[in-house]
C-alpha cells in the first residue's frame, strides 16, 4: 500500500512537470504570436489612420463645411511643400550696332598743266683770238607762269661760210627755278672752217612736272665780228 502511493506521487510529480512546461511552451508561443499580431494590427491601424484622415477631411469638408473637414475625419497627411531656388542673374545682351561707312568719294587727278619753252638772254662769246661760243637762257614754266623742272632737248644747227646746215642735239636739265643755260662750240671764227651761224630750237621737254606744248621755240645767233 505504501508503495503504491510513492509510485502514484511520482507520476503526478512528473505530470505536473510536464503540464508546467507545456504551459511554459504554450505561453512563449502566446507571447511571440502576440508580439507579432500586435505588430501587424498596429500597422493595419496606422494605414487605416491615415486613409481615414485623408478621407475623412475631405468627407467632413464636403458634410459639415469648413468645421466639420477639421475634425470630421481626423488628421490629414501634411501636403509636401515644394522650395524654388532663385534663379541666377538675368543677363541683357544689347542689340548690335549697325555701322554705315560712306562711300569713298572719287579722287579725280588732273593731269599737270602744259608746259612752254622759251629763250633769252642769247649771246656770242669770244675765245681767245680764233674761236667763238653762243649762249642763251632757256626757261620753262607751265601755264600759270610756274617753273617746271625737266629735261629739255634742243636740236643745234650750225651753218657754215658756204651756207651748209649742220645739224646735232643736246639735252640740259633745268633745276628748280626751271632754267638752264645753253652753251655750245666753240667754233671757228675765221678761216675756212668758220661757223657763221647757230641756231638753238626746242624739240622736246620731259617733265614730271607739266607736258611740253609743242610749241616751236628757237633762237639765232651770228658770230661775233
Amino acid at each position: 500500500m505504501g508503495g503504491a502511493n510513492r509510485e502514484e506521487g511520482a507520476t503526478l510529480v512528473q505530470v505536473g512537470l510536464m503540464v508546467a512546461l507545456i504551459a511554459v511552451v504554450v505561453l512563449g508561443v502566446v507571447q511571440k504570436l502576440g508580439s507579432t499580431s500586435d505588430g501587424k494590427l498596429d500597422e493595419a491601424a496606422q494605414s487605416i489612420h491615415t486613409s481615414g484622415g485623408s478621407d475623412g477631411g475631405s468627407g467632413g469638408g464636403s458634410g459639415g463645411g469648413s468645421g466639420g473637414g477639421s475634425t470630421g475625419g481626423g488628421v490629414g497627411t501634411p501636403m509636401a511643400t515644394t522650395t524654388t531656388a532663385p534663379s541666377g542673374p538675368t543677363t541683357t545682351t544689347a542689340p548690335p550696332t549697325t555701322t554705315t561707312t560712306a562711300a569713298p568719294v572719287p579722287t579725280t587727278t588732273l593731269p599737270p598743266p602744259p608746259a612752254s619753252a622759251a629763250f633769252s638772254d642769247e649771246s656770242a662769246i669770244r675765245v681767245g683770238s680764233y674761236y667763238w661760243q653762243p649762249t642763251a637762257t632757256i626757261t620753262v614754266t607751265d601755264s600759270a607762269g610756274q617753273p617746271v623742272n625737266g629735261t629739255v632737248t634742243i636740236e643745234v644747227r650750225t651753218r657754215d661760210r658756204y651756207g651748209n646746215w649742220s645739224t646735232s642735239t643736246i639735252t640740259v636739265d633745268t633745276g628748280g627755278n626751271g632754267a638752264a643755260s645753253v652753251l655750245t662750240g666753240p667754233y671757228l671764227i675765221s678761216g675756212s672752217g668758220r661757223v657763221t651761224r647757230v641756231e638753238y630750237e626746242v624739240v622736246g621737254v620731259d617733265s614730271p612736272d607739266g607736258t611740253w606744248d609743242g610749241s616751236p621755240t628757237s633762237v639765232s645767233i651770228s658770230r661775233p665780228a
